[in-house]
């Protein structure tokens, strides 16, 4: 008897998840006919959503495309080059190329972006890191001759426990992974007057400012409030007004440490930490996409 049961109850499953799959059958079928009965009166509305996208893009493209940037890109792994060129050819408006390098041929970096218009190679002593080179380009240049710098630098991050090729890719694609990533960014800073900084959502940090004495000496000495945000990788696109006080301030490559034997607590480390606190000094805001 008990098997009888048992064999009775197996037939009911059966018969249950056959019923579920011809009840999914018709389902998907009734949606295909809805799909079908309602696609050609959807269509022209998708159609004009489409138009708008493409009109609203075109015309975000126009009001960014008289701004006055300047990117600077720190690089010390050359082979890295045809990635930078890649993702300089999205953004939608003219732009003054600033590369820094330890190479002493200049000429021949410079080729690596012949295919830019205005680009200046500055040669750079191999210590600071970027930021080192960061704090030459902006000790040399007008800020007020521009509406946004980006910073950008060849990271890899050999020898520590961390991809360095995926750390860089994350930093840049969100501001400039595409033409409409790089068209949106410029727009934000054309829209909000008081955006400061932009950059990767993922790699906006907090982290260590609580264990960093030398980076609150370094905010006083800047005369600048600690403010706890910061883009961990140091690639971000700036408002020029913001870097004043760094740019006054009388740091130099001259400050940067020679030799790092440490992956952190170094100046360069502090001064990467300092950018957000730089924004709220201007009253900025920092915003992460």
């Amino acid at each position: 008897m008990s098997d009888e049961i048992s064999n009775l109850k197996n037939e009911i499953a059966r018969l249950n998840i056959r019923l579920a799959e011809e009840e999914r059958a018709l389902i998907i079928l009734g949606n295909k006919k809805r799909a079908a009965l309602f696609d050609p009166l959807v269509a022209p509305f998708k159609a004009v959503a489409r138009m708008t996208d493409e009109l609203t893009y075109r015309s975000k493209i126009k009001k960014v495309k008289n701004m006055k940037v300047a990117v600077h890109i720190h690089l010390f792994y050359q082979d890295l080059a045809p990635e930078f060129v890649t993702y300089l050819k999205n953004i939608p408006a003219d732009f003054d190329l600033f590369v820094t390098t330890p190479d002493t041929d200049t000429d021949a970096v410079g080729k690596l972006f012949d295919c830019f218009k205005n680009v200046r190679v500055i040669t750079v002593p191999n210590k600071g890191r970027d930021i080192g080179a960061f704090l030459t380009v902006i000790n040399q240049i007008d800020l007020n001759a521009y509406d946004v710098i980006i910073k950008l630098h060849s990271k890899k991050s050999l020898g520590r426990d961390t991809d360095g090729n995926k750390w860089r890719k994350e930093l840049i694609k969100p501001m400039l992974g595409s033409k409409a990533k790089a068209t949106l960014m410029l727009y934000a800073f054309y829209k909000r007057k008081k955006l400061g900084m932009y950059g990767a959502k993922k790699h906006l940090s907090t982290l260590g400012m609580e264990q960093y004495r030398i980076f609150f000496d370094l905010c006083e000495r800047l005369k600048i409030q600690p403010y706890p945000f910061y883009f961990k990788g140091t690639m971000f696109a700036i408002r020029p007004s913001a870097l004043e006080p760094l740019k006054n301030s009388g740091l130099s490559m001259d400050d940067m440490t020679e030799r790092m034997e440490r992956s952190d607590g170094y100046l360069e480390h502090a001064l990467e930490r300092t950018f957000g606190s730089l924004c709220a000094k201007a009253a900025l805001t920092v915003k992460g996409v």
